[in-house]
């Protein structure tokens, strides 16, 4: 080539790149970034088939033009991802590859970012074979770059609204429980609560109901996040006002499972375990709704108070049930917990409740609520060594001496 052939061919290759770049920095979308690299292709590099395999979560045909079908994304894995360097393939031949020439691997730090095939490449003004080819990978480096980037940037963008939407579900759960809780002879309450993430689906409360008498209730809704925390304050919402109404608890059961169902479509769920304690009559009234079953120790045993219907917001109709309802003692027990506490595992993947969490039981249910947790917390420690939690851990320790 001469130097005047050079220079043009130089000419071209910065006019096609600028024309590029303009597209990339009008933050031009990936379908509009994919059509200028289409347009290079056909109308000055003389490309007249063309497919581009990328890497998103999984290898993708992310475009292709004068091609009769999509090539399979799996022909990646099969085939492309051997190669590290332009291949010819008419020297090298790759099945179901008859129609392209050219094998181009688009790699950053060794790892393969996309792979390009095209057809016969011929001499022209951007130079000769060779020098289009390697001009050819650059434009395709750049446009997988920009597109990579754009992917990369709404992922972050994703992810920090991601953390803001915990952050928002966080100080909704927060203002959920209870600020404080009752430590005084008659009636103390402790809480533990460990989360497994930021923001989990575990949720406990305590307040009076419309006859003065004492509720308790703890629940786990199903999922995390914005949504569940929303789910839980509608559940709150409901139960508080229900429980200022004249219903059995009975009714606030099938009303609450009612709300939720209108709320949840059956999309979600909540185990609820609630319990109304009468200090006249020394009465708990209580219903488990599909909840692990809560301990009480009474009168000198230890009791499960296991479920008596099913979770709430999964069918349109609860089975058939009573509310259930047991005299206390003086100075009784009651320990609320969530599944997370029952279904935590040794190094040895024995369950917290098939062995330890009984004897713990039996041994500490003497201690005040404060001090009963403050063993528990240990006990959880201890028991896990180094297994991470794998839920949330909810408990709500009730001593009830009226």
């Amino acid at each position: 080539m001469s130097i005047s052939q050079i220079l043009n061919a130089r000419k071209k290759q910065i006019d096609a790149l600028l024309q590029l770049t303009r597209a990339i920095n009008s933050n031009s979308k990936e379908t509009e970034l994919f059509e200028s690299f289409r347009t290079l292709m056909q109308e000055q590099m003389g490309v007249t088939e063309l497919t581009l395999f990328y890497k998103r979560d999984i290898w993708t045909n992310a475009f292709h033009f004068g091609t009769s079908a999509a090539l399979d994304p799996a022909l990646v894995l099969q085939e492309l991802i051997y190669h590290k360097q332009i291949t010819n393939l008419e020297e090298s031949f790759i099945p179901a590859c008859d129609n392209y020439s050219f094998l181009i691997p688009i790699l950053h730090k060794e790892q393969p970012l996309a792979f390009l095939l095209i057809d016969t490449i011929k001499p022209s003004v951007y130079g000769t074979r060779d020098e289009k080819l390697h001009f050819i990978e650059t434009l395709a480096n750049i446009i997988v770059t920009a597109i990579e980037n754009k992917r990369l940037f709404k992922q972050q963008l994703q992810q920090a609204s991601l953390r803001e939407q915990l952050h928002l579900a966080g100080q909704l759960q927060a203002q959920l429980v209870p600020k404080t809780l009752p430590n005084k002879a008659e009636l103390q309450i402790d809480s533990i609560y460990l989360p497994h993430d930021e923001v989990g689906g575990d949720y406990f409360d305590y307040f009076l109901s419309h006859h003065n008498h004492h509720v308790f209730c703890i629940a786990d809704v199903s999922g995390k996040g914005i949504s569940a925390a929303l789910l839980m304050s509608n559940l709150q919402a409901s139960l508080r006002a229900l429980m200022l109404q004249d219903l059995s608890l009975k009714e606030i059961i099938y009303e609450l499972n009612n709300r939720i169902n209108a709320v949840t479509k059956q999309e979600k769920f909540i185990t609820l375990f609630l319990a109304v304690f009468n200090e006249s009559t020394h009465e708990l009234h209580y219903v488990n709704a599909g909840h692990v079953a809560p301990y009480l120790f009474n009168n000198g045993e230890r009791i499960r108070l296991h479920s008596n219907t099913n979770m709430l917001g999964i069918l349109d109709h609860l089975k058939p049930f009573e509310a259930k309802h047991i005299t206390l003692s003086k100075d009784a027990l009651l320990l609320l917990f969530t599944d997370g506490l029952s279904e935590l595992q040794n190094e040895k993947e024995e369950y917290f409740e098939d062995l330890a969490f009984d004897q713990f039981f039996k041994l500490f249910h003497s201690m005040q609520p404060q001090h009963f947790n403050e063993k528990l917390e240990e006990q959880i420690q201890n028991y896990r060594g180094q297994t991470p939690i794998g839920d949330d851990i909810t408990v709500m320790t009730i001593r009830l001496n009226f």
